[in-house]
């Protein structure tokens, strides 16, 4: 662990000015910032806008449960931090993630009365946990994820720091196969998978639709959401087989990381006309592609498609959700790569929910015979039974009204 701390410690000053540079928040990443409300908080750090998603119904449950809770949130990003505070909530608090240096969590602790923490998916940071820990501060982590590589680097580490994991007080894994690997580091209470993702719920209308709804014609609007590098190529060629077919056809293509934003236009090359949302630029009736590439609209992009081909699932990523696209009453059609959503996909492809395609072909031929309402009707069952976290609520409450034991 003194490793590990040396080594913060060290690069402290440089990840601190590296992160001032891109995106401000000093006060912030060293613990000064106060709560415009007195009284205990309960802390929870995701890292970006997909974790926060994920939580959001979460912590929408812990407010609704007690009334006069509170919570701050801290974030990597900006836009997620953004994002929070657009949700209007006097209730939660949103604010850049502190650096993990020990006193920095000591001052976080003193300012905002840190009655818990909460983790979304993976962001254990030592110095952190140790802290809060010594504290009494209980820790738990929801849709927790850990893959074979992490958990093999982590067996690897000095027991010092390895044993950090005892101090959590609750992990609720993403799946089967993170929980056990999350006992086998060390943690004590483990609980049934459940994945933070398929709490989803549809937000308000975005601020756009009104005027964008108008441009796209339906039923003839495909989306490719949250790319990876490899992956446009299948879903440019498949589209190019859809326009040939019918002209009407419209892709509108997310990059899961919009700084790949030229890489994409370069591959839309000179292909097809595209119209790019980042720059404002409005599609026309002869516009084939529109590239949607900013943080934190995908609720947008759900909204206006009717089709969407969920990425992630065309290279070994593990695939993304497929309830965001179906609250939002898209088809879903997505690659084999799904180990993100075993389970999720499994279920719904048995009943007609989803389609799993291999390639450009296959992909345009479902896509042109599919009935997207029937899909949906089809995944109804699936998406309700998801969606019914009750049991995951009150267990989590439970851990968060218990008393944890400190580091030995």
């Amino acid at each position: 662990m003194w490793i590990y701390r040396a080594a913060i410690t060290f690069a402290a000053p440089f990840i601190l000015l590296h992160a001032i540079l891109k995106m401000g928040g000093l006060t912030a990443r060293l613990g000064f910032v106060r709560p415009a409300q007195h009284g205990a908080h309960i802390w929870v750090h995701a890292a970006s806008n997909g974790e926060i998603t994920s939580a959001k119904a979460t912590l929408e449950a812990l407010l609704r449960r007690d009334p006069s809770r509170k919570i701050l949130v801290t974030t990597n990003q900006i836009t997620a931090r953004d994002m929070i505070r657009g949700w209007g909530n006097d209730r939660i608090e949103a604010h850049l993630a502190p650096i993990d240096l020990r006193w920095v969590t000591k001052m976080i602790l003193h300012n905002w009365s840190v009655s818990a923490h909460i983790i979304v998916e993976n962001e254990i940071w030592p110095n952190r946990l140790t802290v809060l820990s010594y504290a009494y501060v209980t820790v738990v982590i929801i849709g927790a994820r850990l893959s074979a590589r992490s958990a093999a680097r982590w067996q690897k580490l000095p027991s010092s720091l390895r044993n950090i994991y005892r101090t959590l007080s609750l992990v609720s894994p993403q799946d089967r196969d993170s929980g056990a690997r999350f006992k086998a580091l060390g943690a004590p209470n483990i609980s049934a998978p459940n994945n933070l993702k398929e709490h989803y719920q549809r937000p308000a209308s975005h601020k756009d639709f009104a005027e964008f709804a108008q441009l796209y014609q339906a039923p003839f609007t495909v989306l490719g959401a949250s790319t990876h590098a490899g992956e446009e190529k299948l879903i440019l060629d498949a589209f190019d087989i859809l326009h040939a077919a019918d002209p009407r056809w419209h892709l509108i293509l997310a990059p899961r990381h919009p700084k790949r934003r030229d890489e994409v236009l370069s591959l839309i090359g000179q292909r097809f006309s595209v119209a790019q949302y980042s720059d404002r630029t409005r599609r026309t009736n002869t516009t084939q592609i529109t590239l949607a590439d900013t943080m934190g609209d995908m609720a947008l992009w759900y909204d206006i498609a009717d089709i969407c081909v969920v990425a992630g699932s065309f290279q070994p990523v593990g695939g993304h959700t497929p309830f965001e696209p179906l609250s939002h009453g898209c088809g879903v059609f997505h690659g084999p790569h799904v180990s993100n959503f075993t389970e999720s996909y499994g279920a719904l492809n048995a009943v007609g929910g989803a389609k799993m395609v291999r390639s450009a072909e296959d992909l345009a031929h479902a896509i042109l015979t599919c009935r997207p309402n029937v899909m949906c009707d089809a995944a109804a069952p699936v998406l309700g039974r998801a969606q019914d976290q009750e049991p995951f609520y009150t267990e989590l409450e439970a851990h968060l009204k218990r008393a944890p034991k400190a580091a030995s």
